[in-house]
C-alpha cells in the first residue's frame, strides 16, 4: 500500500478554553482540499471532533 503524502497549512485557528476551530488547506501533492475542524477539549485533551471537507477536487 502507498502512504499518503499530505501537507497541511493552516489559515486560521480560533478557539477558546474548550472549543478550538481550525480553517486549513490539505494538499496531497496537485489536489487542495479547503477543510475545516472543530474539536471540543476537556481536560486539555481532545474530547470530540467533527471535520468537514469538500471532496470535489479530489474526485476530478
Amino acid at each position: 500500500m502507498e502512504k499518503m503524502k499530505l501537507k497541511n497549512k493552516v489559515i486560521k485557528a480560533l478557539g477558546d478554553q474548550t472549543n478550538v476551530l481550525l480553517w486549513y488547506n490539505i494538499d496531497r501533492g496537485g489536489t487542495t482540499i479547503t477543510t475545516a475542524g472543530l474539536y471540543h477539549l476537556k481536560e486539555g485533551k481532545i474530547a470530540e471532533f467533527s471535520i468537514l471537507f469538500d471532496p470535489r477536487p479530489q474526485l476530478k
